[in-house]
């Protein structure tokens, strides 16, 4: 008969309890989109050796890493708002002294229920004691997930394509303002006083516009004047800058190593070998990043396995 794989071995039916083959795709997405994600993994309180994993961004989860080995995270800071309580959440993350001696967890929350946008207090006395404090695994159980180089700070894949985006987006704005202001011929009328409404006091006009009517200026009533004249417009042309909004949207791809047939142009019946070379570049940028995931990821299995109370050493162990 057929036998699954988490009936062979523990480690991947731990991944399969957390529902982290699907799951995980949130981890990338977070990073690519806000620069960092963050693995939480604790114990579930209904079953203190089943892991609980959860995936947050950079806006609620922060991290200190020792300066002298970036590898190391020295604490970690994980804060949330309660819809239920009506409270800000805050949890403190501290690793062991030794790689087998366990850390420490602690646990606040606001003194007063609030909301999530009114902002956070600081102050000591905004904040009280969720829970006692209580003994964690021996390395911090938050993992981080940065986008970028690890020399570097981390940044959204979006980031260097700001500057073309800003581009496009002042395009827009000029293109919307000449097609209600001038992209339709105007007509100024020179030499000829307009005359008022005696009730309202605003300016009637010679005549009103239309297919059927004919527009008929009075002779100037002093002679010599100069005669009314008619003066058209010319409307202003948006083609050029349809034209420089497609080069800003080349020059996007560029900068962020996007196939420019991702995006609608008149690239047309691309060839294999065409399409293969506009891929390189956006493969390479994501593949580059593939070792650093996989640490992680052997991280948080580790993690996982600690809280199980599996004995299995992960450290040899790889992510493909």
């Amino acid at each position: 008969g057929w036998t699954s794989l988490s009936d062979i071995d523990p480690v991947w039916r731990l991944w399969q309890t957390a529902k982290m083959d699907a799951r995980q795709a949130g981890i990338w997405r977070k990073s690519y989109a806000k620069s960092a994600s963050y693995v939480t993994v604790g114990a579930d309180p209904r079953a203190r050796q089943k892991p609980r994993v959860t995936i947050e961004g950079p806006e609620n989860v922060i991290v200190e890493h020792d300066p002298a080995d970036a590898s190391r995270i020295l604490a970690a800071l994980r804060l949330w708002f309660d819809d239920i309580r009506k409270r800000w959440m805050a949890t403190l993350y501290l690793p062991g002294d030794t790689d087998r001696a366990p850390g420490r967890r602690f646990a606040w929350q606001t003194a007063r229920p609030g909301s999530k946008t009114g902002g956070i207090s600081w102050k000591p006395a905004a904040w009280e004691q969720r829970e006692e404090p209580a003994v964690s695994t021996s390395l911090v159980p938050v993992v981080p997930f940065y986008n970028g180089d690890d020399e570097g700070e981390p940044f959204a894949s979006f980031a260097p394509g700001i500057d073309a985006q800003n581009r496009l987006n002042l395009t827009l704005l000029n293109r919307l303002t000449s097609e209600r202001y001038g992209a339709f011929r105007q007509v100024v009328l020179l030499n000829h006083e307009i005359e008022e409404d005696p009730v309202t006091g605003e300016p009637v006009a010679p005549w009103k516009p239309g297919q059927t009517q004919i527009g008929m200026v009075a002779p100037p009533e002093e002679v010599g004047s100069p005669p009314a004249q008619l003066v058209q417009l010319q409307q202003t042309d948006t083609s050029q800058m349809l034209r420089a909004v497609e080069s800003d949207m080349r020059a996007f791809a560029a900068v962020t190593l996007t196939p420019v047939y991702y995006l609608r142009g008149d690239m047309n019946n691309l060839g294999a070998e065409a399409v293969a070379a506009l891929d390189a570049g956006h493969n390479a940028e994501i593949t580059q990043g593939n070792a650093s995931r996989a640490e992680g990821l052997e991280t948080v299995l580790q993690l996982m396995a600690d809280i199980a109370e599996l004995d299995r050493d992960l450290s040899q162990s790889e992510v493909v």
